[in-house]
């Protein structure tokens, strides 16, 4: 009897899933399970559906729960982290985000995160410098570890951290536009206007058309870099 009632509670589970009423799923699993269970199955999926109905003192107290049942999970740890930072407790954050990097060195993704919410440049710096290291060809790893590079005026590490990532992704527009500027100030003028003009033809974005022009006007194609330049004198744009 009982075994028939929980193949239909987990079908009208399914249907809270599938129709994103996490909050109701959330009350239904506390109405079948009691408030000390031990069972991490079900803490876990307690938990999840307060997480993704946005309840995060719910989520919180259920990942904790866990923590104390299975000590140092991944997924727990990244999710109290996240609940944390979600909430602005950064230290909170930070704290199990390095007790992740203890347990697992080699998680690029715990890197990103530390990057994310530390406000030492320093730290930012060597933060996305391991994630990078680890997987080179992760986009917004690459982004925003050239951001930084760039902010330094340390364009050769920041042209290179680009350059990987677009090779693994060529049709990433976001990364091509990021990379103009940097190989600008590397003086890669005929680069910033071969890969310049292809994203116009894509739409005028006005980075780009300031990135482009200033290639031109290096290499006196005054012309050009005018007929650009108006360009973002329509757009509003002008400086």
């Amino acid at each position: 009897t009982n075994a028939q009632t929980l193949i239909l509670e987990n079908e009208k589970l399914l249907d809270y899933y599938q129709t994103l009423r996490y909050g109701e799923a959330a009350q239904y699993l506390q109405s079948i399970y009691p408030e000390n269970t031990q069972d991490v199955k079900a803490r876990s999926q307690i938990a999840y559906c307060y997480l993704m109905a946005g309840k995060l003192p719910d989520a919180e107290k259920n990942y904790l729960k866990i923590n104390t049942l299975q000590p140092n999970t991944l997924p727990v740890l990244f999710n109290l982290a996240n609940i944390n930072s979600r909430r602005g407790n950064k230290p909170a954050a930070q704290l199990y985000l390095l007790n992740i990097v203890e347990i697992d060195s080699t998680n690029f993704k715990v890197y990103k995160n530390l990057a994310d919410l530390t406000d030492s440049v320093k730290l930012k710096l060597g933060y996305l410098q391991k994630a990078n290291k680890l997987n080179p060809t992760d986009p917004d790893i690459a982004f925003d570890l050239a951001l930084e590079y760039k902010n330094l005026k340390n364009y050769e590490p920041a042209y290179q951290v680009l350059s990987n990532a677009i090779a693994a992704d060529s049709g990433n527009f976001i990364l091509q536009r990021a990379q103009l500027p940097i190989a600008n100030e590397l003086k890669k003028y005929k680069e910033v206007i071969d890969v310049g003009e292809k994203l116009l033809r894509n739409g005028a974005d006005g980075n780009v058309l300031k990135d482009v022009g200033k290639a031109y006007f290096a290499l006196k194609n005054y012309k050009r870099c005018i007929e650009l330049y108006k360009l973002l004198e329509d757009m509003d744009l002008q400086n």
